[in-house]
């Protein structure tokens, strides 16, 4: 069982690629931002990493979700694939997890369960990942992801 602590944001900037689909062609995805990001100078080193879930996969493996990276507010950059996101400011249910995304699924059920016992109300924004060690600097036992779920 988890134990999440309620945080505050403040708003940030993103820039995000869409991948809705099978959870297969995800890699796909992938390449496709992370050639984004270098051709924009924007690496992990330099620039947050996010994933907005938009929901969780369902039976036929379809997943909706984006990946981002933290921008400036006026940053300039354009694209029909890449298009801008923002992170609303506010209170969120956050849990830090380590290691692969396959534990992800006990730590959004921990939020769940959390939400109904503290009487939270789950906020209307999708759920946020922050990968702030991840492939392929570190192996996926060492992958740290911290969770936000924003509160109403």
């Amino acid at each position: 069982m988890f134990h999440p602590e309620v945080v505050n944001l403040s708003q940030l900037h993103l820039m995000a690629m869409t991948h809705q689909g099978p959870a297969a062609q995800l890699p796909v995805t992938i390449d496709r931002f992370i050639a984004w990001r270098k051709a924009h100078h924007l690496s992990p080193l330099v620039s947050r990493t996010f994933n907005l879930v938009h929901d969780i996969p369902n039976t036929m493996g379809d997943l909706h979700l984006d990946l981002c990276v933290l921008v400036a507010a006026d940053a300039p950059y354009s694209s029909g694939a890449v298009v801008r996101r923002v992170i609303p400011a506010g209170r969120y249910a956050w849990l830090r997890h380590r290691g692969s995304d396959a534990g992800l699924a006990g730590v959004v059920a921990s939020l769940e369960q959390w939400l109904l016992g503290q009487g939270e109300r789950r906020g209307d924004f999708p759920l946020v990942i922050e990968r702030s060690h991840f492939f392929p600097d570190v192996e996926e036992s060492e992958w740290i992801l911290d969770v936000y779920l924003l509160l109403a």
